[in-house]
């Protein structure tokens, strides 16, 4: 986007250049249209729109509009919000969109006093971290839910062992869980680096550094970043409205998860084949051939490789824009948008499309390993052989020799104590595929899946749920901090709060997952009990019902983990009842419990109620 005066006229006329006060004659029409960016960027409204709203706010606040005049252009903008844009509608970007119908609706006077203080370098720079925040947050609840679908499907494959491949060679017995699992875990590390990006889009706000030098208007630049969702203003100026490193962030966070998404399709693709023939999959998510009648195509999972390679060109490509710009903004960032558009839509299409796959594979029993394993069990015997004490290298060539003579016999390796079943069962250290440890891992990760995945939509997505970020930290202490001084709450801050934190969720609006409306914690004390802590209604947002969303959806995590009871020690009991608690005396409950109240001042009187909750 191009530079502008931080004051400056109303929009332009039709046939005027926008912008072009000292220019003489009007931008050649195949030039305007080659500039143009409003075919993709358009979908930064809600963005646009919401940062329009935040800087008239902070005009106002700096009397650089008066009351009456900020509410009328505040109106005029939560009605374009509120419309879609005309399928016909021209502009050159979401800015002079946005800009024009304001000028509509409040006046060109008003709709020009947006533009004070202000430039679209921070302005655009502002939109597109808010979007890539919400976007980043969107995908990793797509994430979560795949790999629910992942560890399910692992459960249905149970005991189900099959050869596991190194060089794409027979290599040793695992459970075809244990494979799965695998690939869960790579989802799970995609999910902290889709969080650091979103962490990144929202750690500096750019408005108010106007073009490239900062703005003459005095405004808060700190209450401005708050509103909006940031966790500081930008430091400088000519950083701030050229930084795309978020952008190159979310890319290289979703070039990695397709990769991992591609490497999941090949070994499905594998694992449903004829020859391997572990896995079958459904009518519903295979295709036909154009020639051969019995052919069931793997097209989804071959679309998913396919897929990875053009997010990966769009990675490599938007680096290389980078690479030789000087300081400020300059037009080549306008190539920032579209392919990080298209990287996100991508990663959240494929998401949903494996998590789909995923429900339509059913193990085949009949094509388990056998259990003499063939000359799979040759590891095995190394190790039987080494035990007494020879050796392990010549424990290693007697073992081959001995698969070689095998095989040249054709007959199984193993014999006695020499099976798959043995052979699994050995592998009981964390990380192994002994069906002990598959479980556990399972568990695990399907734990991982219920506290990752609280971004159930509330009613007609008016409110989300979602895991607490990294960022939401200082927020959270300082809350907490308000209303244990004043007796509320129990104390939780620093490092003690940093442990606590993937305990807690977050309610926000549906449109903006930067946003804490509430927030609340369930603290596990054993896999049966556990309690509702630090739950916290922000200011001004009383009678919304969001407590009562924020406790459903804890009671509703609490049950899916398999916890049967759930307590609460509380100074408003009448809330809970409503909610289908029951008094207790607070003497029933564990000691270990009570261990936070050594801390609080009021223990030795303390007038909190305890309740219960048993879940079904």
């Amino acid at each position: 986007m191009s530079d502008q005066e931080q004051r400056g006229p109303g929009p332009a006329l039709p046939g005027s250049r926008l912008w072009g006060g000292g220019f003489r004659q009007p931008l050649d029409p195949s030039l305007d249209q080659f500039c143009a960016s409003f075919a993709f960027d358009r979908r930064l409204l809600d963005a646009e729109v919401r940062v329009n709203r935040a800087w008239v706010e902070a005009l106002a606040g700096a009397g650089l509009l008066k009351p009456s005049e900020a509410a009328a252009i505040d109106a005029g903008l939560a009605a374009i919000a509120a419309a879609p844009i005309p399928a016909d509608s021209v502009a050159e970007d979401i800015h002079t969109y946005v800009e024009a119908r304001l000028a509509e609706i409040a006046g060109a006077d008003l709709a020009g006093r947006l533009r004070t203080g202000r430039s679209r370098n921070d302005l655009i720079a502002t939109d597109l971290r808010l979007w890539c925040a919400g976007a980043l947050a969107a995908a990793r609840a797509d994430l979560a839910e795949c790999v629910g679908a992942l560890a399910a499907l692992a459960d249905r494959c149970g005991a189900l062992a099959v050869p596991g491949y190194t060089h794409l060679r027979r290599a040793q017995p695992i459970l075809l869980a244990h494979l799965l699992l695998a690939h869960a875990q790579r989802m799970m590390r995609d999910d902290e680096r889709l969080a650091e990006a979103a962490r990144r889009a929202l750690d500096a706000c750019p408005l108010g550094s106007g073009a490239l030098a900062g703005t003459t208007a005095p405004i808060d630049r700190h209450a401005l970043s708050q509103r909006l969702g940031f966790a500081r203003p930008a430091a400088n100026s000519l950083d701030a409205v050229s930084d795309r490193d978020f952008v190159a962030d979310a890319l290289h966070a979703s070039a990695l998860t397709m990769i991992h998404l591609s490497q999941i399709a090949e070994d499905l693709i594998l694992a449903t084949a004829e020859e391997f023939g572990w896995l079958a999959l459904a009518d519903a998510a295979a295709t036909g051939s154009s020639l051969m009648p019995q052919k069931k195509n793997p097209d989804v999972l071959e679309l998913l490789r396919g897929k990875s390679g053009r997010i990966l060109g769009r990675q490599a490509g938007f680096l290389a824009t980078l690479k030789g710009l000087p300081a400020a903004y300059n037009r080549d960032l306008q190539e920032d948008k579209e392919p990080l558009f298209d990287a996100l839509d991508t990663v959240r299409e494929s998401l949903r499309a494996l998590r789909v796959v995923l429900a339509h594979l059913a193990p085949v029993p009949d094509r388990a390993l056998p259990d003499d394993g063939g000359d799979l069990l040759a590891t095995d015997l190394a190790d039987a052989l080494a035990a007494p004490g020879l050796p392990f290298a010549q424990a290693h060539a007697l073992a081959g020799e001995a698969a070689a003579r095998a095989r040249e016999r054709g007959v199984p390796l193993g014999q006695g104590r020499l099976t798959v079943t043995a052979s699994l069962a050995r592998r009981d250290r964390i990380g192994g595929t002994a069906p002990a440890r598959v479980a556990e891992q399972l568990g695990e990760v399907r734990a991982w899946v219920v506290r990752r995945a609280g971004t159930v939509p509330a009613a007609e997505d008016e409110f989300r749920l979602r895991a607490a970020w990294d960022d939401d930290l200082g927020l959270l202490e300082e809350r907490i901090k308000y209303w244990s001084r004043r007796g509320v709450l129990l104390p939780l801050e620093g490092r003690e709060l940093r442990t606590a934190l993937p305990d807690f969720r977050i309610l926000t609006p549906g449109d903006r997952p930067e946003t804490v409306l509430a927030f609340g914690a369930l603290r596990r004390y054993s896999t049966r009990l556990a309690e509702l802590r630090s739950l916290v209604v922000g200011d001004g947002q009383q009678g919304r019902g969001l407590g009562r969303r924020l406790v459903t959806h804890l009671l509703d995590e609490a049950r899916r983990e398999g916890l049967r009871k759930v307590f609460v020690l509380t100074r408003a009991p009448g809330f809970f009842e409503r909610l289908g608690f029951v008094k207790i005396d607070r003497e029933s409950l564990p000691q270990k419990v009570f261990v936070d109240c050594n801390r609080c001042g009021v223990r030795d009187a303390c007038d909190e109620q305890a309740l219960m909750r048993e879940l079904p």
